[in-house]
């Protein structure tokens, strides 16, 4: 069995453990997607940390590269939509921490020069026609999985 010493980790991840779920013995097991619990402040400005770092670091490896940051979309405006399947306030917590999220990685882009664009553009979440929607509904049909972007989504965002 590999063990997380045994990978080639870089020095300063080594001894660090990473956010995630609580591991429960589950007869079926969700990924960190699912976590229950939201990040700390702690680890949000770890995230903003990191970023910031890494957009010093394109700059100076690439100083004239034109450096665009986005966040991320509406994924579902209105839960009683039928194919949210998520009661009202459950929805509506999800698309507040993406918000939040997307204000993190504003935030450190304009404090590190970097353009950012608002990809929450009202019209192209979950509950959307299927071919208006920028992310899947949880019976995704045009992607890999729910709550993840289409194809569309991509394609629209990337313009």
């Amino acid at each position: 069995m590999t063990h997380l010493n045994d990978l080639p980790l870089r020095e300063e991840l080594r001894g660090q453990s990473a956010y995630g779920a609580p591991q429960l013995k589950v007869a079926n097991q969700l990924n960190t997607n699912e976590n229950p619990y939201p990040p700390s402040t702690a680890v949000i400005e770890s995230i903003a940390t990191a970023l910031g770092k890494a957009y010093d670091d394109i700059r100076r490896l690439a100083p004239n590269a034109r450096v665009i940051a986005d966040g991320w979309p509406i994924y579902i405006i209105d839960a009683s939509c039928p194919q949210a399947f998520l009661p009202p306030a459950s929805a509506a917590y999800i698309q507040d921490k993406f918000d939040q999220l997307s204000a993190v990685v504003e935030r450190v882009a304009a404090a590190h020069g970097v353009t950012y664009i608002d990809t929450r553009v009202p019209g192209h979440d979950a509950c959307a026609p299927k071919d208006q929607r920028w992310i899947e509904p949880l019976l995704a049909d045009n992607t890999f999985g729910p709550y993840h972007p289409s194809a569309r989504g991509m394609h629209d965002i990337a313009q």
